[in-house]
């Protein structure tokens, strides 16, 4: 028997504890989060398509005082961003740059992005105020005290990556490097007020192929992402709307339907319906103002994310026009 099939073997008998699982998953916060929580996490993580065991996504444990009690926050590396931006095949190189004040201290910093779909690239800026993580009497912690390029450059990679290629990564969850800054709670890895929880005893064996079958239905579209789907689809008004539907389906995809779309194609397939969804309601004007006063509600939940927010405005800056329109000539179908 050669290595590949002793190492197969070995796969397929090996029986991995729930403890060892959580002694690797949570190595920062296993005693200090609960069962929920955890299980929050890994659902976070099957709903983005990231690996935990590959570090792809992790969890930063801190006392929430608002709350009361212990807390966990989901957040990823910056070599994720630029690893989802490279799968993306658009990104087309990209450079950071260090800004200095009169001191030679770091002052902020800047990205610039190339994509090959757009013909200028994308810049973004940060001041240090802005990004510094402070502790709790508002100094800078020690990372930014001994690593202050570093820091700020692992930070403009993040947000840099999430804004310039919002339909592909702009939902992933945020670096350590801005969590805690942009959290509105307060952090305190010290804290003496610690939630007392039970210690799991569960050692019921988990077989190594049960895990790998759950990964790769978890890169299959979800019962919320078709939803959300269906959803700007009946908003887009189409005589026929699962034909136009399938148009769509196998002209951007290739596929016949949306059960053979991944995770990932389908986050991507929303954000274009997103766009087209604005075209219909402000440029084809399928609404009247009273027909889009009714279900602004229902757009306003599906433009959620802050990527989202200009395309929101644009469609309520619309229906204000209607009602300008409607107090001098009355709107008909």
């Amino acid at each position: 028997m050669n290595d590949k099939k002793q190492l197969a073997t070995v796969q397929k008998t090996m029986a991995i504890s729930k403890d060892t699982l959580e002694d690797f998953l949570f190595s920062q916060c296993k005693n200090e989060i609960s069962d929920e929580q955890k299980a929050l996490f890994v659902w976070i993580a099957l709903a983005n398509n990231l690996n935990p065991y590959k570090r792809e996504i992790y969890p930063i444990p801190f006392w929430n005082s608002k709350l009361g009690k212990n807390d966990m926050q989901p957040v990823t590396a910056y070599t994720v961003y630029l690893q989802k931006a490279q799968a993306s095949w658009k990104l087309d190189g990209w450079e950071t740059e260090i800004i200095e004040d009169d001191d030679g201290k770091v002052a902020g910093g800047k990205i610039t992005i190339h994509r090959k779909d757009w013909n200028n690239p994308f810049i973004w800026e940060v001041t240090r105020d802005e990004i510094v993580q402070c502790k709790k009497d508002w100094s800078p912690n020690k990372n930014w005290n001994e690593k202050p390029k570093f820091m700020t450059k692992k930070t403009l990679i993040g947000q840099g990556m999430r804004l310039c290629f919002p339909e592909d990564i702009g939902w992933m969850p945020y670096l350590e490097e801005e969590i805690r800054n942009a959290q509105v709670i307060d952090w305190e890895t010290e804290s003496k007020k610690k939630v007392s929880l039970a210690q799991v005893e569960n050692t019921e064996p988990v077989n190594v192929d049960a895990l790998q079958t759950k990964s790769v239905k978890a890169d299959v579209i979800s019962s919320e992402q078709k939803k959300k789907i269906n959803q700007i689809f009946d908003l887009m008004k189409y005589e026929d709307s699962d034909t136009k539907k399938k148009e769509f389906c196998k002209e951007l995809y290739n596929k016949d339907s949306l059960t053979k779309f991944t995770n990932d194609e389908a986050n991507n397939f929303i954000e274009k319906l997103k766009l087209w969804l604005k075209k219909r309601i402000i440029t084809d004007r399928i609404y009247t103002l009273e027909e889009l006063s009714s279900v602004i509600e229902i757009i306003t939940d599906i433009y959620v994310n802050p990527n989202d927010q200009k395309l929101l405005e644009e469609i309520i800056n619309f229906g204000e026009t209607l009602t300008e329109t409607k107090k001098e000539e009355p709107t008909t179908k």
